[in-house]
């Protein structure tokens, strides 16, 4: 795990602890609040002290539920080391060049750029893992995932991975997941975001 990574993950980690104990205390003080004035809904002064206890309790629930999808969006996340490259994610072969660094964050440590002319389809590959990289305006259909699994079928099964800038449509999402293809998206910033259960499952091994 990069330096990086595990400060993202160390402050999550914080965020985490923080949310959750807020939530917890607001719906203890939301639950104490509602149960000892609520029982008097004729008392006006009992009843108003009693809705700031009600408030508390939705509060709480929006707290609580604001923390916990923060924590599914890390983890559905991996930010590359493209601060360096101060024009980020700008060209078809940078794109290439940020799916190569992250096949091999996920464990593909001899992932490498295929070159042009010679890939037939496939951008990136790796030992047991092939990926397509696609810098389209447009989200990424079904065929260009089924030509995906054409170039892959050599005999030996491989880990399929679909990288694409603008996202795919609902019928390439259904096939991937038929077939447990990584879809990802990615942004010019250089962060990686998991589109699927697949891809979700192999970021959390980052």
């Amino acid at each position: 795990m990069s330096e990086r990574r595990q400060q993202g993950e160390d402050d999550g980690a914080t965020n985490d602890v923080a949310g959750c104990g807020c939530s917890i205390v607001l719906l203890a003080i939301g639950y104490f609040i509602a149960a000892r004035f609520g029982n008097d809904p004729a008392n006006t002064g009992k009843s108003a002290i009693a809705l700031g206890g009600g408030f508390c309790l939705f509060l709480g629930l929006m707290v609580g539920r604001q923390t916990w999808a923060e924590r599914r969006e890390r983890r559905r996340t991996w930010v590359a080391s493209v601060m360096e490259q101060r024009t980020g994610v700008i060209t078809w072969r940078d794109a290439e060049l940020l799916a190569v660094q992250h096949m091999r964050a996920l464990g593909f440590l001899d992932a490498r750029h295929t070159g042009p002319g010679s890939d037939g389809g496939i951008d990136a590959i790796a030992t047991g893992a092939v990926a397509q990289v696609k810098m389209h305006s447009k989200p990424v259909g079904r065929p260009d995932i089924q030509r995906l699994v054409g170039a892959a079928d050599g005999g030996q099964p491989v880990i399929l991975m679909f990288y694409s800038f603008s996202g795919f449509t609902s019928t390439a999402h259904t096939y991937a997941d038929e077939r447990s293809i990584l879809l990802f998206s990615f942004d010019r910033a250089g962060t990686v975001r998991a589109l699927n259960g697949a891809a979700t499952r192999a970021l959390r091994s980052v």
